[in-house]
């Protein structure tokens, strides 16, 4: 908060000046990691925490409780090494990247009713979203310019009862906590009556600054998005002009129309181990 009770807000974290507020947290939340002990990754920059003190809202034991779970997560191999049972996903498209928005932000996609129902059998897909979000996040992305993704959820064919309410918290959880800062937007395509009555449980499990990004769109709102996203950048499924995907891994390339006044849109995509890339600027740290 500001003196005058206003609320901070931030849409980048990377080369630029930060408010002395924001500069006294950061400083305050890295000086406590210090005296537990607790070691920064090469690489980790001001921005990347200060990240974390917009998700813990400021709260010195809330932001460190945080990172600490977060370096839990990055440096657990099981979420990170792209297996043949969570590659499994990509290749099915129950996750997937198509596309970027009018600024050049990428845009993933999530096919609900392709993921686990079972708690116990969604592991591979958490590795394979991870997996994905990470290529997206580091690559796809550029510090200052691009540090924000839009997320596009696909209900089509589910329902509450097919998708539990803890298969979708532990979704949010992973990704809420590691990948904190970047999402622009989400949207939520066409979901069942059923979900939407159940919003207010799921809802519980959101970040109060991501529940005011998520809008649900009817079938027939879809080109409510065309404010946001080129029509050759959405598939004809989801009210867009390019034709709809038959192959979801390897990420499909599509070209801006429009010039980008940033830096060259053509993307080169390297696919390996991209568990901990120590130097990213746009490391692993949506939602």
């Amino acid at each position: 908060m500001h003196k005058d009770g206003s609320k901070i807000q931030r849409s980048v974290f990377q080369n630029v000046q930060f408010d002395p507020i924001e500069e006294n947290k950061i400083t305050e939340v890295e000086t406590q990691l210090q005296s537990e002990g607790i070691e920064l990754p090469k690489g980790w920059n001001r921005g990347m925490t200060l990240k974390f003190c917009f998700t813990g809202d400021f709260k010195t034991e809330q932001i460190t409780q945080n990172i600490k779970r977060h370096l839990e997560w990055k440096n657990d191999t099981k979420m990170h090494i792209l297996t043949p049972e969570a590659q499994h996903f990509l290749t099915i498209g129950a996750c997937y990247q198509f596309g970027r928005d009018h600024m050049h932000r990428p845009l993933v996609y999530i096919k609900i009713s392709l993921v686990p129902t079972d708690i116990n059998r969604l592991q591979p897909f958490l590795t394979a979203l991870c997996y994905l979000l990470t290529i997206v996040q580091t690559q796809m992305c550029e510090p200052y310019y691009v540090e924000r993704m839009r997320i596009i959820i696909d209900t089509k064919g589910i329902s509450l009862l097919r998708l539990p309410c803890q298969v979708i918290k532990r979704i949010i959880e992973v990704t809420q906590h590691n990948y904190c800062g970047c999402l622009e937007s989400m949207f939520l395509l066409d979901p069942p009556f059923i979900f939407r009555a159940a919003s207010k449980i799921i809802q519980s499990f959101i970040h109060p600054d991501t529940q005011a990004r998520i809008r649900i769109l009817g079938q027939d709102e879809y080109s409510i998005m065309h404010r946001y996203i080129p029509e050759n950048h959405l598939q004809k499924i989801h009210g867009g002009s390019h034709e709809n995907l038959k192959v979801y891994w390897p990420i499909q390339i599509v070209e801006l129309q429009e010039e980008s006044i940033y830096f060259s849109m053509h993307d080169h995509i390297e696919y390996g181990d991209v568990t901990q890339s120590e130097d990213s600027q746009c490391q692993c740290t949506i939602f």
